[in-house]
């Protein structure tokens, strides 16, 4: 899911970092699709990284990249389970974009102007936030039938909801609340608001491991580290609705995409090397062991990197 950057800015505190080794940078080559005959490689090791050229398709185990694929940098989106079908939203509506082949098909609904779109489950619905057409949508999210592009009745989030995320089985949503500092959960069968959880290093993104039992939210302070601002992902437990002990990096994060496993975190926005001084090297995607609590590596993508994204994003 796909979104505009947002940073919690708190007074400056005493952080512990977890040690990062030397980041290694690997080199750029071309990915072979792992399912399907389309020009563009789709699958569950597939991300996509979204730039000025479009969206790249990253390979999370080899660590590749494919052609990009021309996808509008304003619109927020979504990749549907299963990795060959992504939903965007833009000025003019919802749109279906077929992974494989790289199209775009034509409006399918005309829910338009919000900044979060996520599915889940069978993908039968999609769920919207961020939406300023009216009141009522921008304080709540909304459920759009992907069949027939219809709008059901939007449920109402306290704290003024500004990104969604939806569960694997499609049974919850996730929601950014409070500015980013807390996510509330959503009964979607009920329409009911559940746990509140209060992530202290804030949410710019946040993804979700397949089984629904963990999520992993980037976020940022401005907890300074010698010349450098500090920034973490947070692991947190969905069963007990508990932010666990943050992994501080040394970046500030834009977008986040797990592995099939949940066990690697990528992460995508301006990395500091270990030790160094003055402005970031170029945006690229950063993996971070989620059982060590560390970052493993750092890797290019041509044209640079915003967002991240696939299936638990």
């Amino acid at each position: 899911m796909a979104r505009s950057s947002r940073r919690i800015r708190r007074e400056p505190r005493l952080v512990i970092l977890v040690a990062t080794p030397a980041l290694l940078i690997a080199a750029c080559g071309s990915a072979i699709s792992t399912s399907g005959t389309g020009p563009y490689p789709t699958g569950s090791d597939i991300a996509y990284v979204s730039n000025g050229s479009g969206w790249v398709p990253f390979n999370l185990v080899r660590h590749s990249v494919g052609p990009a694929i021309s996808i509008p940098p304003s619109w927020a989106m979504t990749v549907a389970p299963g990795g060959v079908t992504a939903y965007g939203i833009g000025a003019n509506g919802i749109v279906a974009v077929d992974l494989k082949n790289g199209t775009i098909g034509p409006p399918i609904s005309k829910v338009s102007h919000c900044q979060s779109i996520s599915s889940g489950g069978g993908s039968q619905t999609l769920y919207v936030a961020g939406c300023g057409e009216s009141a009522a949508a921008f304080t709540s999210i909304l459920p759009v039938n992907v069949k027939t592009g219809a709008a059901g009745v939007p449920i109402p989030v306290p704290g003024t909801p500004s990104g969604v995320f939806v569960s694997p089985n499609g049974q919850t949503a996730y929601v950014i609340t409070q500015g980013g500092a807390t996510l509330t959960s959503v009964d979607l069968a009920t329409r009911t608001l559940g746990t509140v959880i209060t992530v202290p290093e804030g949410v710019n993104d946040l993804a979700i491991t397949p089984n629904g039992a963990m999520a992993y939210a980037t976020g940022s302070t401005n907890n300074v580290i010698g010349k450098n601002t500090s920034s973490y992902v947070t692991p947190i437990d969905l069963t007990t609705g508990v932010a666990e002990k943050p992994i501080a990096l040394l970046h500030a994060p834009y977008g986040i995409a797990l592995s099939p496993n949940g066990q690697t975190a990528y992460v995508t926005g301006f990395t500091y090397p270990p030790g160094a001084s003055g402005p970031p090297v170029p945006p690229d995607v950063t993996s971070i062991d989620l059982v060590a609590g560390r970052v493993i590596g750092a890797f290019k993508i041509p044209g640079g990197a915003s967002g991240i994204m696939n299936a638990t994003s």
